[in-house]
């Protein structure tokens, strides 16, 4: 199991939901170890319009598709993982808080 592309929202319907996988906690772990080991750095909406990982196991495609708060919750993880406040969600499920906002 790993990731192969970075995709759109709209491309993702091209492909299996792997959401709904009894083995969820393997992809969600296939896309921490992603994130981390390319820096990646989005929030909910950029997940939703272009970062959406694509994950290639057992010879098929699966979108890794998630809402917005899932994503800020799989971001705070997989960045800082020492951060147990129960809304370090909010920090990454709508903004990207590496870029300024003003």
């Amino acid at each position: 199991m790993h990731v192969i592309d970075m995709i759109s929202w709209q491309e993702a319907d091209k492909y299996l939901d792997c959401e709904n996988q009894e083995n969820l906690d393997d992809f969600l772990k296939c896309v921490k170890e992603y994130i981390l080991k390319n820096n990646i750095r989005i929030g909910g909406f950029e997940h939703q319009r272009n970062g959406v990982p694509l994950i290639e196991y057992n010879g098929q495609k699966y979108a890794f598709l998630i809402g917005l708060r899932a994503w800020g919750a799989l971001m705070a993880e997989a960045l800082e993982p020492e951060n147990k406040d129960e809304y370090a969600y909010c920090k990454w499920a709508w903004n990207n808080p590496d870029v300024s906002q003003s």
